[in-house]
């Protein structure tokens, strides 16, 4: 490098560490601000799907956000940059993916349809495994290692520009396969909006399904554009969005399960703040040919709204 280089790389570098920093911080803050709605709803309760990923939503980004941290400020080997890399690639697409799991079963929820379960399920593994080969190839294939640049150590790739073509891939299928969500939820949400006339019966629970799964996919959306946009300028610049997108998506994720859990409380009437959320509400959200009412009556499958 020469001297403008390095300045420049330099300052992109101390802008990557305090965006890891800031990262790290949104992180821990965001713990410490849901931790009582986290006490209140999952721990002590047995274990089932939705306390496994709200779990997994909530704690894999701060192991995420620290990998990143080490990396940017003092990356022992180039092995641990390698392996670094991998691990916050993993945790990063495995984010994203538990939370399509659960937007896939609101939908299943609002549809009851087994054609169209089964569809989803299929799309949502192909797309869980394009994106995983075409990213795992990517980052092996950059070739990291370890750079003292005017004494700061950092995990630098070899193959720079390979990174800066190929980041689109998997944000362009995750999206892909949202947006087929989101237009699901578009389509149960025209289909309901008779329901809305009522502002306090059980119906609510399928507006508060719909408005969050669609402002989450709003979130994502604009996180995958901004992500793409500044790494296709230059890849490092993936690390600086990365610090601050991930906490982001993260802390949306648990919210689509913390507001479902509010609103469900609210609904069967049972007190959160002093004995918690019990069992799932009997609603079920079925779109048939007739466009319902609110004086329709709906009986849900304790599987549909329970997993959610």
């Amino acid at each position: 490098m020469d001297v403008q280089e390095e300045a420049l790389f330099l300052n992109s570098l101390l802008v990557s560490r305090y965006g890891s920093v800031c990262g790290l911080t949104m992180c821990v803050a965001d713990i410490a601000t849901t931790l009582p709605r986290e006490v209140l709803y999952y721990w002590g309760t047995a274990w089932s799907l939705p306390k496994i990923l709200y779990f997994y939503m909530r704690y894999c980004t701060l192991l995420q956000q620290l990998f990143l941290t080490i990396a940017l400020f003092y990356p022992p080997s180039n092995l641990f940059c390698q392996i670094s890399v991998n691990i916050q690639f993993v945790m990063a697409m495995s984010l994203l993916w538990s939370i399509e799991i659960t937007l896939v079963l609101r939908i299943h929820a609002l549809y009851c349809h087994k054609r169209l379960w089964w569809l989803m399920w299929i799309l949502f593994i192909l797309s869980t495994v394009i994106s995983a080969v075409f990213g795992f190839r990517e980052i092996n294939s950059a070739m990291w290692y370890v750079e003292v640049v005017l004494n700061l150590p950092c995990c630098l790739a070899a193959n720079a520009d390979l990174l800066q073509h190929s980041f689109w891939t998997s944000w362009v299928v995750t999206l892909g396969f949202e947006s087929m969500i989101v237009a699901l939820a578009f389509r149960a949400l025209y289909h309901y909006r008779g329901l809305y006339k009522n502002h306090t019966g059980p119906e609510t629970l399928v507006w508060t399904l719909l408005r969050d799964s669609i402002a989450y996919y709003l979130v994502i959306l604009l996180s995958g554009i901004i992500y793409m946009v500044v790494a296709k300028e230059l890849w490092f610049n993936g690390e600086i969005a990365s610090s601050i997108l991930f906490p982001l998506i993260s802390a949306c994720g648990v919210r689509l399960l913390f507001r479902l859990k509010t609103k469900n409380a609210e609904i069967s009437g049972e007190n959160i703040s002093t004995q918690g959320v019990g069992p799932a509400s009997n609603i079920e959200f079925k779109i048939g040919s007739r466009q319902p009412d609110a004086s329709d009556t709906m009986v849900m499958p304790s599987t549909a709204l329970s997993t959610i």
